[in-house]
């Protein structure tokens, strides 16, 4: 795979090396003697490609002028309950609300990939990405959902991580 679209060497590199790891993942034939291993190999291979796919998406956003915005509110100040008849049983507040630039780390993956659904992704595309980046996210040790991954979901998140790398550097400009 032709990572040279990436300038930045460092991520560039992690990105080659992590593709590595899924590689030698994937060529160890003990890993999938029996179905505990087996998943584990699956999750870490979703969980690799989704993030790759997640930097490759973040480098393209930091080099382009796009700018994903989130709301702030500043000067808040609780109105007095003697003119406010609310059945909610909540507070009143009055505020400033702004728009700012949300700084790279605020900006989750699937925001991301449905921010650039019109310049760079096709709505099928863009729905394959949410739902093994879906997949992935009930990975986590603490949250329900299932664990099963299945060799189709590995070959979906490898064709989506080699469909974004051969795409990217159009997105380049």
């Amino acid at each position: 795979m032709d990572l040279n679209f990436i300038a930045d060497e460092k991520l560039r590199t992690r990105i080659a090396d992590s593709i590595k790891y899924i590689s030698a993942l994937l060529e160890n034939e003990s890993l999938f003697k029996n179905n505990e291993s087996r998943q584990e190999t699956y999750r870490i291979v979703i969980l690799y490609c989704v993030s790759i796919m997640e930097a490759i998406f973040l480098y393209i956003h930091h080099n382009s002028k796009d700018k994903i915005y989130k709301q702030e509110y500043k000067d808040v100040a609780e109105l007095s309950e003697r003119y406010i008849n609310t059945q909610w049983g909540g507070k009143v507040m009055v505020a400033v609300r702004t728009e700012m630039t949300k700084k790279e780390l605020e900006i989750g993956f699937q925001e991301l990939v449905t921010f650039y659904k019109d310049k760079m992704l096709k709505e099928d595309t863009l729905e394959r990405i949410k739902r093994i980046a879906q997949k992935r996210n009930t990975f986590h040790f603490r949250k329900n959902g299932s664990n099963d991954c299945t060799l189709d979901d590995v070959e979906e998140a490898l064709a989506l991580l080699n469909m974004c790398i051969n795409n990217s550097p159009r997105f380049l400009k």
